[in-house]
């Protein structure tokens, strides 16, 4: 059976077709590096740990599916850690490990993909190119521009589309460990289709969610923009009359019947009436007949 060293991951779940840069610093994962480039031609398997919070995880805490990767070495720091760039191959089922003097190996039989159902694949891939289609054309073809499609529109290698965008879409790591480990094609594609649609459905909630809030902040805005309106008339004639020497009994009554409304627990529907009909009173001249019996009616 191959044997192969391992690389664990803190929850970064490598795909074939696609690639990932890497910081290698723990001493277990700096030896696999090593013995990959100098003996196993830069192959190396890379697999997540269970919970990324463990500095050392067991081998109970390491999944037994993972990915082999070609890896290139971009940098090397002083203290021995690597900054890599590693890219998927194939999936594999870890058989055994093999720990000894820090180095991590793993027997592994490579998982076939089944791919049964042509009809069925072409259509759900279509179905996620509809569903999710400037998210997962980008994920192909970062470059390319809106309202074209280019290799998107012609997804020649379902497999190759399906595991790029499993690596692209924001999930989980527990969700693409799933994808990872899952064999049927369809299966895969069936996962990733109930993703979109539960992404779709946040972006139109939070579309929702800012058309209410814009209507309530327009309404605030109109509400404060009336009142300032008001208050500003009422200033400008009250400062008109006193130039013009007319401010008189009435004017003092007409603050001091808004003051006692304003002050006092009325239900709403009644102090809108009040402030309404004291309004009318502001604007009939003070002999009037009307005058006299708004006055009566508010008091």
């Amino acid at each position: 059976m191959p044997k192969l060293p391992v690389l664990v991951t803190r929850g970064i779940i490598l795909f074939p077709q696609s690639s990932q840069p890497i910081e290698v610093g723990r001493e277990r994962s700096i030896k696999a590096i090593e013995e990959a480039i100098a003996t196993y031609d830069a192959k190396i398997i890379v697999v997540s740990q269970t919970n990324s919070q463990q500095d050392n995880p067991t081998l109970a805490e390491i999944y037994m599916v993972g990915t082999i990767a070609s890896i290139t070495v971009n940098d090397r720091a002083k203290d021995g850690s690597f900054k890599i760039t590693a890219t998927g191959e194939t999936r594999v089922k870890i058989k055994q490990f093999d720990e000894s003097d820090q180095l991590l190996l793993a027997d592994y039989e490579p998982i076939k993909t089944i791919t049964t159902g042509k009809v069925e694949i072409k259509a759900k891939v279509d179905l996620i190119m509809t569903s999710f289609e400037e998210f997962a054309r980008k994920s192909v073809d970062p470059n390319a521009k809106p309202g074209k499609k280019g290799a998107f529109a012609t997804v020649s290698d379902p497999e190759a589309f399906v595991d790029q965008l499993s690596s692209a879409m924001p999930l989980s790591t527990p969700k693409k460990q799933q994808l990872l480990e899952e064999a049927e094609l369809l299966k895969r594609l069936d996962i990733l289709l109930k993703e979109a649609k539960n992404e779709a459905k946040d972006q139109r909630s939070d579309r929702e969610a800012s058309r209410i809030n814009s209507d309530i902040d327009k309404k605030v805005t109109d509400s404060l923009n009336k009142q300032q309106r008001e208050y500003y008339l009422r200033e400008r004639l009250r400062a008109i009359k006193e130039e013009l020497g007319e401010i008189n009994s009435k004017d003092s009554d007409v603050d001091n019947l808004r003051k006692r409304v304003n002050a006092n627990p009325y239900p709403e529907h009644i102090k809108k009436r009040l402030l309404e009909e004291i309004t009318r009173y502001e604007s009939t001249p003070p002999v009037s007949q009307e005058a006299n019996i708004i006055k009566t009616y508010v008091d």
